[in-house]
């Protein structure tokens, strides 16, 4: 499972977070000793001493200065997709996936095997690259459908990846600039869009063979997506770790850039829109559409491709190809 991706928090430089922290036992017993030997006091007083010395040295400032030239020298190398694939891979999370989510993604498969039984509806009407499906049972006005139907007409040949972009840049911006949920479905609901918006974004960057998708144009778009965000922020001077300052600023103020492959003025268009919602409305969609995005990876990545993730402990998208197979809800190949 992966914590960080190329989003927000990537394009201001903010530190990479986990939204799953599960300590183990193991973990428990080394900080019970830690504090009960006392070592962990003097590191402590190595770290106010560090800390005064920083201070006093004024280090921070020659540090700026050298992370900005060593950006320029990363880029003159060509080194920039390198660099990134490491940071992502040092920051993806090892831990259990929650219980909540297992049981969130099978309610929602058998409760889709249900509706794929009504042969009006079929197997084709139950997900889609689009979360066209998800929308239809909640955009009872059809704004919302019809937003996505135009967007993606105005693409050549729209398809997962872009929809995996776009709804996690969406998902990003709402989820930084949400208010507090005092309802614990809702919270849930919220928690568990971040954890699968994180993941399908980390198969797109990493392994796109499960998105039935080439790496060359998954990183292309990625990366145009990036520029463009990158040059908003640059603009406005946005200081790091100010995330929610700055989703606030991209919802209210972006104009969108001549960058050939980008998403982000799409995906924005898509925040806004999705923010028009009731408030409990807006996660539970969110959060029933990155099922079906997941669902229709799953479904349209090849076996044998979801074979060879078995054999390395297997993947998340795998389980819920093994669960489509289950419900009945894959069509046989002709």
């Amino acid at each position: 499972m992966v914590g960080f991706c190329r989003g927000i928090t990537y394009w201001v430089k903010a530190p990479p977070s986990r939204v799953q922290k599960v300590n183990s036992y193991l973990h428990l017993l080394i900080i019970d000793f830690i504090h009960r030997s006392g070592v962990h006091k003097i590191f402590e007083d190595i770290t106010i001493a560090t800390n005064k010395l920083i201070q006093f040295l004024r280090i921070y400032k020659i540090i700026a200065l050298l992370d900005f030239n060593l950006e320029k020298l990363v880029a003159l190398l060509g080194l920039g997709d390198v660099l990134f694939d490491i940071r992502i891979k040092t920051s993806i999370s090892h831990e259990p996936l929650t219980k909540e989510l297992w049981r969130f993604i099978f309610d929602e498969m058998k409760r889709k095997a249900q509706t794929a039984d009504d042969p009006e509806v079929g197997i084709k009407r139950i997900f889609s690259a689009t979360g066209d499906c998800t929308m239809q049972e909640f955009d009872t006005n059809g704004d919302l459908i019809a937003f996505m139907r135009n967007m993606s007409a105005t693409y050549r040949d729209f398809s997962l990846i872009e929809s995996v972009i776009i709804w996690h840049v969406a998902t990003e911006l709402l989820y930084y600039t949400a208010e507090k949920v005092s309802n614990e479905k809702t919270y849930n609901a919220r928690e568990l869009s971040k954890i699968l918006s994180d993941y399908m974004l980390y198969l797109l960057q990493l392994k796109p063979a499960l998105l039935n998708s080439t790496a060359s144009f998954s990183k292309f778009r990625l990366r145009d997506t990036c520029v463009e965000a990158k040059k908003f922020f640059e603009e406005k001077s946005l200081k790091p770790n100010l995330v929610k300052f700055a989703c606030e600023k991209i919802m209210l103020e972006f104009n969108a850039w001549e960058v050939l492959l980008s998403v982000l003025n799409d995906a924005i268009k898509l925040a806004n829109e999705l923010q028009k919602l009731e408030k409990d409305m807006k996660w539970e969609l969110v959060s029933k559409v990155w099922v079906e995005l997941l669902s229709y990876g799953a479904s349209h990545c090849r076996p044998k491709a979801h074979a060879q993730q078995v054999t390395s402990g297997g993947e998340l998208i795998t389980f819920v190809w093994l669960l489509l197979l289950h419900f009945d809800l894959v069509e046989p190949k002709s």
